[in-house]
């Protein structure tokens, strides 16, 4: 959540994210790194945080906006 928001309205390859949630050598899936998300996404929802703050770009990656 630190590096999104440190990114602010830029688009997070899914390889960056990847590498930052796997740091060992292990490999990853993009549905791997998509279901992180979208729990990330459930979790900051039911917290009360607005879902349109986040936004998974199909075959790109990740953004998170504030506004």
């Amino acid at each position: 959540m630190k590096f999104l928001i440190q990114n602010e309205n830029i688009v997070v390859e899914y390889d960056i994210l990847g590498n930052i949630l796997w740091k060992s050598e292990e490999d990853y899936s993009l549905w791997a790194i998509t279901k992180q998300l979208q729990r990330l996404v459930a979790n900051l929802k039911s917290s009360g945080v607005s879902e349109s703050m986040f936004h998974i770009i199909r075959g790109k990656g990740f953004m998170f906006t504030n506004g």
